[in-house]
């Protein structure tokens, strides 16, 4: 996983990730409260907004222009580590159906 500038628009950025396929995927991640669509590789719109939450954490929340599936991924940068947490929409839900 890696972030870079967007050379194309500087309130963006691009999310790499490799994720085991033969091509690494780029992202772009608008970071000015806009989502900014890419189809994946089954030709899905995949939507992707970003926002730094403080100096050290990365905040991604992605979902399907085609579906109701929504995930947020919380970056936390360390001096010498990168922390990830992960939620999606069915946890969320969940967390909420039980009061937490």
């Amino acid at each position: 996983m890696r972030f870079k500038p967007d050379p194309k628009d500087p309130a963006a950025m691009i999310w790499e990730v490799d994720a085991g396929w033969l091509v690494k995927n780029e992202w772009p991640v608008g970071l000015d409260g806009r989502f900014l669509s890419k189809l994946d590789r089954n030709d899905q719109t995949l939507q992707v907004s970003g926002r730094w939450i403080n100096e050290n954490t990365l905040e991604i929340k992605t979902q399907y222009a085609e579906d109701i599936w929504r995930w947020k991924y919380r970056f936390v940068f360390g001096k010498d580590n990168v922390q990830m947490h992960y939620s999606d929409n069915t946890y969320d839900e969940a967390r909420m159906a039980i009061g937490h």
